[in-house]
């Protein structure tokens, strides 16, 4: 159950740190492709909640550490306050204008969680076994 979850948070992770990359690519197509995407760049910012919502599930269900279920809770607030972040573009834009600014700070804190997770999944007994099989190695 532990390791199944592990890998959950992994692919999850992954699947947020794609989502994030994708957001940008739709900003840059409606900003300088001359192709509005602005309701792909909604849709998929809101459909960003599940992996996001499952990651910190998984976090506890994978018996992940401290540090990584700390993080965790920190990207899904950093997402929060992302989303709340437009809601306020015409009563209070100056705050709306960190939308890019938080969104790279969840780029950041979730390629940091996908490294912490592939350590997580490659347990102890993995790299003991590699090591035995390929001495010198490690």
């Amino acid at each position: 159950m532990v390791r199944a979850a592990r890998y959950g948070y992994l692919g999850m992770a992954t699947l947020f740190l794609v989502g994030i990359v994708a957001q940008v690519f739709f900003i840059g197509l409606s900003l300088l492709g001359r192709r509005p995407s602005w309701g792909e760049h909604s849709a998929l910012g809101h459909m960003l909640l599940l992996p996001v919502l499952f990651m910190v599930i998984l976090a506890y269900l994978g018996r992940m550490k401290r540090p990584v279920k700390s993080l965790t809770w920190l990207t899904f607030l950093n997402y929060l306050l992302l989303v709340t972040a437009v809601f306020l573009r015409w009563s209070v834009p100056v705050v709306a204008a960190m939308h890019p600014v938080l969104a790279i700070t969840m780029f950041g804190l979730t390629a940091a969680l996908v490294l912490q997770a592939l350590q997580a999944v490659r347990s102890p007994e993995q790299a003991r076994a590699r090591q035995i099989a390929e001495p010198g190695s490690v």
